[in-house]
């Protein structure tokens, strides 16, 4: 399959699956969880959703009042438009209902790009041993999952993951994504870097691992349940100093 194509794929399936998180467990908060390969997806979907809903309040508020007024001129043949309209509508909730949800984002074993993730996998040296599959598959990936690029922009909390001995996605990875993020000044991003766990077993085989996954997990629940409060707290006021008037 092209590898541009397979990235579509696999976001598109992110988006079935918290559609269907979102409908059966509404009140239910999420924490995105990537590993490997998934550490790019994650990051891809939840990248996209936040473009979409960022894009679509910028459409809403531009064309707010010129969509009025159309909407009076052509009060009578605007039926079916009003109807796609509502559906649209609809459609930009949900998406906004999809992005509240997500809380944090926990990325394990992640990798800069899947280019430089290829480039890094053991079996590059087989790779590079015919010159007609010399650097191949790693440029048949570029541009696919930039974690690097997109990491940055994320307004949730990010918690990277990477064991030390990891010898097929080396540590300098996270390293890599957690710098950039620094650099480009998002500050809710840690990195733990667990002593033991290869790269398939470091959120169970490493303690200090576990633990920190926990605490984060926790802590993010806690700051937005926390947030929660002060708003409705913040409404009550407002609706009774309103009432009193």
């Amino acid at each position: 399959m092209n590898s541009f194509l397979y990235q579509v794929s696999v976001v598109a399936d992110c988006w079935k699956v918290m559609e269907w998180v979102t409908d059966k467990y509404p009140d239910h908060r999420v924490i995105l969880w990537g590993h490997s390969l998934g550490s790019g997806i994650a990051t891809k979907f939840l990248s996209e959703l936040q473009e979409d809903c960022d894009m679509n309040q910028d459409e809403n508020e531009s064309d707010e009042n010129q969509k009025k007024c159309d909407k009076i001129k052509n009060q009578e043949s605007d039926t079916n438009q009003g109807i796609s309209d509502v559906k649209s509508q609809s459609n930009i909730a949900k998406t906004r209902t999809m992005l509240d949800k997500i809380l944090g984002l926990v990325l394990e074993s992640a990798f800069v790009s899947a280019e430089e993730g290829a480039k890094s996998f053991p079996g590059v040296a087989y790779w590079n041993y015919f010159k007609i599959t010399r650097d191949r598959i790693p440029r048949s990936l570029a541009n696919i999952f930039p974690t690097v690029d997109l990491l940055p922009s994320l307004r949730v909390p990010v918690l990277l993951v990477h064991a030390l001995d990891d010898a097929t996605l080396p540590h300098v990875h996270s390293e890599v994504l957690f710098e950039r993020c620094c650099v480009k000044g998002k500050r809710d991003v840690e990195l733990y870097s667990a002593a033991t766990g290869q790269h398939r077993y470091t959120s169970y085989r490493d303690q200090g691992a576990v633990i920190k996954i926990r605490m984060f997990i926790v802590q993010t629940y806690w700051k937005d349940a926390h947030a929660r409060f002060a708003k409705e707290r913040e409404e009550r006021k407002e609706k009774s100093e309103s009432i009193e008037f």
